[in-house]
This record gives C-alpha cells, sequence and structure tokens, in this order.
C-alpha cells in the first residue's frame, strides 16, 4: 500500500465542502486536492514566545504549542484552539480574536460541535484536590462561554472528552480517572439529566469514542490495567470485548464506512509495548492494523507520548489524514492512507473472548 507523506504538516479539519483545513505553525491553509496542494487562510498570533516555540518541534512539543483543534462553521467562521486560548474568526474578518482563556488548565482533549453548531468543550486540568469540573458550552460559535453542566467535587478528577451523537441526538461526555471517576455519560436534553451509561472501573475510563446506530466504539485509556476496544450497548450499558490493546486510546475518526483509532505509547506498569499502531474496522467489532510505528527517543513525559491525530470534521471519503507525535519517521509529518486499498491488503487481528461486561 503507498502512503503519502507530507512533512511539517497538521491536518484540522475538513469541512461541509470537504476541504481540508491543515496548520503549519500557527498559519493556516486550505486543500481542495487532499493536501497535494494548499493556499494559505490566515495566521493566528498568540503572541511572540509562543510564534517562536512553535517554529521548533522540539520546542512545541515540549510547550504545547500549535494549534490542537480547529472548526469552521457552515457560515464560514471559524474557531480554534491554542495552548493560550479560544481563537474566533467570523466570515471576511482577517484576524482572530482571543475570546476565552483557560483557568485551569493548558487546554481541552477536544472540543465539540453539535447538530445546532453549539460548541463544547470539558475541563482538564491535574486536580489534585478533587475539586468541582465543569463543562463549558458556547452558543455563538465560540465568541462567549457559560458552565453548562458542573460535576461536584470528589466526583471526576476532569473531563475526557465531549462528544455529538447524531444517531441519538445527544452529547457523550467522557471522565476519569480512578475507577469511581471514571464514566460515560449521554445526555440527551442539554444537560438537564446526564445519564450514567458505564462508571465505575477502568473499562469506563476512556478519551475518545464512536457513536454508530447500533452501539457505540469504546477503545479504553489506561495505564494501570490492559486496554481493550469495546462495543458498547448504550440502552443496558453491557459492553462486548472486541479486541485487545497495546496501549490507551486517545483519538478516533470516521472515513465513509471505515472506523478508525490510534494506540498511544506513555507511561504505563502494565503495557509495554513502544509501538504506536492505528486499528481499522468496517463493523466496529472486527479489527484489522492499518500503520505502526515505534515512539521516538524523546521523554515521553516532556515531549509527548507517542501517537496518531485525525483531523476534526465529517469525512465522507476513504481517504484518511493522520498526523504523526513523538513517533519515528513521522513525528511531525501528515501521513495520507487509501483505507479501501489497505482493508484488501490487511488481516483481522485475533479476536478475544466476547464475555459481556
Amino acid at each position: 500500500m503507498k502512503m503519502a507523506k507530507r512533512r511539517g504538516v497538521r491536518p484540522l479539519h475538513l469541512d461541509d465542502s470537504g476541504r481540508l483545513w491543515a496548520s503549519r505553525g500557527f498559519r493556516l491553509f486550505c486543500s481542495d486536492d487532499g493536501g497535494a496542494t494548499y493556499v494559505k487562510q490566515g495566521l493566528l498570533r498568540p503572541g511572540f514566545k509562543h510564534s517562536l516555540k512553535v517554529q521548533f518541534r522540539l520546542l512545541a512539543r515540549l510547550f504545547r504549542e500549535g494549534i490542537h483543534h480547529f472548526h469552521v462553521f457552515p457560515d464560514g467562521s471559524q474557531v480554534a484552539v491554542l495552548k493560550s486560548g479560544i481563537y474566533c474568526r467570523a466570515k471576511g474578518e482577517q484576524e482572530f480574536r482571543k475570546t476565552y482563556r483557560f483557568v485551569r488548565g493548558s487546554r481541552p482533549l477536544n472540543i465539540c460541535v453539535d447538530e445546532g453548531n453549539r460548541l463544547y468543550f470539558g475541563e482538564y486540568f491535574s486536580n489534585p484536590e478533587r475539586t468541582s469540573v465543569h463543562i463549558f458550552r458556547s452558543l455563538d460559535q465560540g465568541n462567549t462561554w457559560s458552565v453548562v453542566h458542573t460535576f461536584p467535587d470528589g466526583a471526576v478528577r476532569h473531563v475526557h472528552g465531549v462528544y455529538w451523537d447524531s444517531f441519538r441526538r445527544g452529547l457523550w461526555v467522557l471522565t476519569g480517572d480512578l475507577d469511581h471517576e471514571s464514566g460515560v455519560y449521554l445526555t440527551t436534553d442539554s444537560f438537564a439529566y446526564l445519564k450514567p451509561v458505564l462508571t465505575g472501573s477502568q473499562r469506563a475510563r476512556a478519551v475518545s469514542l464512536i457513536p454508530l446506530s447500533d452501539g457505540v466504539i469504546l477503545p479504553t485509556d489506561t495505564e494501570v490495567d490492559n486496554n481493550v476496544a469495546q462495543w458498547l450497548d448504550p440502552a443496558t450499558g453491557l459492553c462486548k470485548h472486541t479486541a485487545d490493546l497495546p496501549g490507551s486510546v486517545f483519538y478516533s475518526t470516521v472515513c465513509a464506512d471505515f472506523y478508525i483509532f490510534a494506540t498511544v505509547v506513555e507511561p504505563s506498569d502494565v503495557n509495554h509495548s513502544q509501538r504506536v499502531y492505528i486499528y481499522f474496522s468496517k463493523d466496529g467489532q472486527r479489527w484489522k492494523i492499518l500503520h505502526q510505528a515505534t515512539k521516538d527517543r524523546w521523554h515521553m513525559r516532556y515531549f509527548q507520548y507517542g501517537t496518531y491525530l485525525f483531523p476534526s470534521g465529517v469525512n465522507h471519503t476513504a481517504i484518511l489524514y493522520a498526523f504523526g507525535q513523538a513517533v519515528v519517521g513521522s513525528d511531525g509529518c501528515m501521513l495520507v492512507f487509501d483505507l479501501k486499498q489497505a482493508w484488501q491488503e490487511r488481516e483481522y487481528v485475533p479476536e478475544p473472548d466476547n464475555a459481556l461486561t
């Protein structure tokens, strides 16, 4: 299988027209031909120190610089998440405006957009004292933010993610980290009620999920137990163990009828693999390995865990864009995969005992 590589390009978002948005440092570009050519679309200006550090890959990794999340609304307005805060640009504006500064933690692990173009993020910070944790919402494309839900003191350590489910027309909320803090929650009434679907163990500890019409793909994120891919029944909270994984999962995506996630190399007494794997599936329950790479030599606590990141948005094609982080051969590079071709060339990974938990 041929794999294209674009050094220094980070794929950020696929808009409603299928256009790929990407970044080099704080410079924004878009592409109408799958990343072969780009047109410059602007520059974010978070300040001299941030702009200097992002020019050097190791410094960018050490200080977590760059554009971490990005979204283009149907009217052309844009929102970007940086370490320094949230920035917005209305259609026709040349410059981004900083509209929010993160008070606790460096940034959320994701930003969610629902069917009404409302934005959400959950607080992600160390929280050793286990104080209350908020979920924020914006009703005006990121220009103003307010708290829409609060986990009380001692309930959770932090929020791992908020995800829109178009099948159930609701929002999934993922929390961690200890057993009693880990949870998979669903709200279908704008947080009037947040239903606990799966809680109380490391099997309920996740950073990313993929909602489908008949279930939810739920890979775990734990450094204290073996990681697994799961098929969650939202109605009963029962999970089917579908694959054993060598590490946690932070990022997942959908490309046409393919479901994809990437494992992470992180400090762990249980998960010892020094390799990152991209898995893909056509039914959410049987998995193949698309790609693998080795964690690079730089200290993972300071220079980030090894993994692959994927752009946000809806991808109607079978072309996967992935960004390498702390991996040999593709750190700071965009990789482009043809999933249809790869599917014919790959074998299924062994299936585990399919006990419901």
